[in-house]
């Protein structure tokens, strides 16, 4: 897991009303071994990386399966509706799909489903915050 979004790591995080750009990361902050893959509806923490004032983050999904006909999703925490959600497909094996937008997180916390498959890579990055 990356560093926290806060004023320590990222000066400008503690001014609200403004998009913040998270800087050049060295790794995604969840990679393929922080997730669990079985098909199953998963939650994901931001506490620890978001201050109380964030509520929307820019969420960029990407994964590589060995199969094609995959699927992979993130979206908000207790929504039921497919329109505050970022879904990858994996049409064909081996090849690296990425889905990015914002999402809106007001209990910091996401829901992700990975269908089981081998995964080559699965990362779910977090580029700004707001």
């Amino acid at each position: 897991m990356q560093y926290p979004f806060n004023e320590a790591t990222y000066p400008f995080v503690s001014r609200v009303n403004k998009v913040v750009d998270t800087g050049n990361l060295a790794t995604p902050q969840f990679i393929k071994t922080d997730l669990t893959i079985d098909s199953v509806d998963h939650t994901l923490d931001l506490s620890s990386l978001l201050e109380s004032h964030i509520k929307f983050i820019f969420v960029i999904l990407e994964g590589e399966s060995q199969q094609p006909n995959k699927t992979a999703f993130v979206k908000s925490k207790g929504y039921s509706n497919n329109i505050n959600k970022i879904k990858i497909l994996t049409r064909v094996a081996t090849k690296l799909y990425r889905q990015s937008g914002w999402l809106y997180v007001p209990s910091h916390e996401l829901e992700y489903n990975i269908q089981t498959d081998t995964w080559n890579t699965l990362n779910i990055i977090i580029t700004q915050v707001y």
